[in-house]
């Protein structure tokens, strides 16, 4: 993982974001999976709010519009 990935500015604390779990349940994934996929770069960006992995809407919804453009190519 890029050192951008892991810190954040403190103004990104100020978006909507998801922590971990909550886009797991969004995405019906077990948490591992999402570590694996965090540590291989098959998530959306992340950030740190203290020890927990946040990641901002508009990541997740960027990510999910290129993911359904990907599967109908």
């Amino acid at each position: 993982l890029s050192t951008s990935n892991k810190t954040a500015p403190t103004a990104v604390e100020h978006f909507p974001s998801f922590s971990d779990i909550e886009l797991c349940a969004h995405w019906t994934i077990c948490p591992r999976t999402s570590l694996n996929r965090r540590r291989s770069g098959k998530m959306p960006p992340h950030f740190l709010k203290g020890k927990q992995v946040r990641y901002l809407v508009s990541d997740i919804e960027e990510f999910e519009r290129q993911s359904a453009i990907k599967a109908q190519a």
